[in-house]
């Protein structure tokens, strides 16, 4: 018998974008899935994809927001909405590859941990980049220093239900802080050693982050979890959070917050400011 799997998809103003992860979601390997998209108050129309997708997909429901509530509303409505045995989740500009579902469903170490997560392709105007994976279990202890899951996780859909799905007060930091609270309520993940998202950045490359929504994320992040942050954990979070803003690092902060284990990500960080022509190499697609 197979496992039904959910993928719930978030969505505001780019249903061009939406055409195209869905359009991932078709070309899937694995076909037992059930697609579950949300609205969130959206100004442009998405009525040509939703009635496109509405009868490719065996199981597609469509949800909209009358005015927008923010990502993490849409996303909880999505998952207390959704069927299937297993959940993940699909920004709408990224895109799954095509054994990204089956590559979890498969996986020997589905049954043995509370989640799973793997890497991902970024996608840039110069080129499609690799991700450098880190194979193995992924502790709460672990995680507290670096979100080393990423965007997404597969999971039991019980499970992310009885961890609380996404915070809605955090105005940044919500899927950090998503797995966060899933490790401690369900145990440990697993990451395992396939690239299958396809992250797509080019087309937000010329925007300016906004450093203020940023900072309070990690502020709020730090606050909530205050129990529990060593001050080893403290430390990756100060530095993880100036390289996130894509901020400068003072004298001050790297004597201030100085490890052996974030050392090499401040100075990793600093050449790339420095010479920002040295990047990963280019995964050839």
């Amino acid at each position: 018998m197979t496992k039904t799997v959910s993928v719930y998809i978030p969505t505001h103003n780019r249903p061009e974008m939406l055409d195209r992860a869905l359009k991932s979601l078709l070309a899937q390997s694995y076909k037992d899935i059930q697609v579950l998209v949300c609205n969130d108050g959206s100004s442009k129309s998405y009525a040509h994809v939703v009635d496109k997708y509405n009868s490719l997909f065996n199981d597609f429901v469509y949800f909209e927001n009358e005015s927008p509530k923010g990502a993490c509303f849409a996303r909880n409505r999505l998952i207390n909405a959704a069927d299937g045995e297993y959940i993940t989740g699909l920004d709408d500009d990224d895109e799954f590859l095509p054994t990204r579902i089956e590559d979890f469903v498969i996986s020997e170490h589905l049954d043995n941990h509370a989640f799973l997560c793997a890497g991902h392709l970024t996608k840039t105007s110069r080129g499609v980049f690799k991700q450098t994976i880190q194979e193995g279990v992924i502790t709460l202890s672990q995680l507290l220093s670096k979100n080393l899951v990423g965007n997404q996780v597969f999971t039991e859909t019980k499970k992310l239900r009885e961890s609380g799905g996404f915070d809605e007060k955090m105005p940044a930091w919500q899927d950090y802080d998503a797995w966060v609270m899933l490790t401690k309520r369900c145990g440990d993940g697993y990451k395992i050693n396939k690239h299958n998202y396809r992250w797509n950045i080019d087309h937000e490359e010329n925007r300016i982050s906004n450093s203020t929504k940023a900072k309070l994320g990690y502020e709020l992040f730090i606050s909530k979890h205050s129990d529990i942050l060593s001050k080893e954990n403290l430390n990756h979070l100060y530095v993880q959070d100036i390289i996130n803003r894509n901020d400068k690092f003072l004298i001050s902060d790297v004597i201030g917050h100085f490890s052996l284990d974030s050392f090499p990500a401040i100075v990793k960080y600093q050449i790339k400011k420095m010479f920002p022509g040295l990047k990963e190499k280019i995964y050839k697609i």
